[in-house]
């Protein structure tokens, strides 16, 4: 990472030590876990039950800071990244944002958490590889994760484009604090790589600078998104909001 910008009522950008090499260093090898199959028998979305129980590949590290306690400090560590299934994507996190959240999180004031604890859900990178499979981005791209990265992808509500409140099996994967769909806990992006799903990643246009992107992937699209949704925009009254809100379903 090389600037965590902290987000909120007010946002500035604030420099860390770089880290030594960059999180491209690969460990032993280590057995990578079957992905659960769906009751029909067929492949996940991301194609991680493909790989046989067995196989073992190298793991991708990632330098991170960690927190291992709600009283604790965060400090350095070592975390691992799985191998980017046949849709998957792993980029280098450039900048990351502090959202008030991952305090609260990392506090543990939102419920018991699993430490040590890697926050971080506003995340601007680098593509470094692809799945064999990926179509959506190549490398060398500008990508962008939020706060989930993953869901069933095949339920109501995911069909309609609301995977935040997916009802699938594990429902909404969160970036941290939650469990992957390979069993394993999510670690956020308070560290130098990540590897997501492509349809859970984001493009981030060259207009708009990585460390400006970051934020918008939690705080901008909250603000943005009712906005959007009840069609906020110069000359539009309260009225036409309410007369909206009132045709919505929720």
């Amino acid at each position: 990472i090389r600037y965590l910008i902290v987000t909120g009522v007010q946002t500035c950008a604030l420099p860390i030590s770089s880290v030594p090499g960059g999180g491209d260093g690969r460990p032993a090898a280590a057995p990578v876990p079957e992905r659960p199959r769906r009751a029909d028998g067929g492949e996940g979305q991301n194609g991680h039950d493909r790989i046989p129980l067995a196989r073992r590949v190298p793991m991708p590290q990632a330098t991170a800071y960690a927190i291992d306690g709600p009283t604790g400090r965060f400090a350095k560590t070592t975390i691992e990244r799985r191998e980017p299934g046949a849709t998957e994507v792993l980029f280098d996190v450039v900048y990351a944002g502090i959202c008030h959240s991952d305090i609260h999180t990392a506090r543990g004031e939102w419920g018991p958490q699993k430490y040590p604890l890697v926050p971080g859900h506003e995340l601007a990178g680098i593509v470094r590889e692809v799945g064999a499979e990926v179509t959506k981005f190549s490398i060398g791209d500008r990508v962008g994760v939020g706060c989930f990265v993953d869901s069933c992808g095949e339920c109501e509500q995911c069909r309609a484009g609301n995977e935040q409140f997916c009802e699938g099996p594990g429902g909404t994967v969160w970036t941290y604090s939650g469990t992957g769909r390979d069993g394993l806990p999510t670690a956020g992006g308070y560290s130098t790589c990540i590897t997501v799903e492509q349809d859970y990643i984001c493009r981030i246009p060259e207009a708009i600078d990585l460390k400006q992107a970051a934020p918008l992937l939690c705080a901008g699209i909250t603000l943005y998104s009712p906005l959007k949704r009840w069609g906020a925009a110069p000359g539009r009254s309260e009225e036409h909001t309410s007369e909206l809100q009132s045709r919505s379903d929720l």
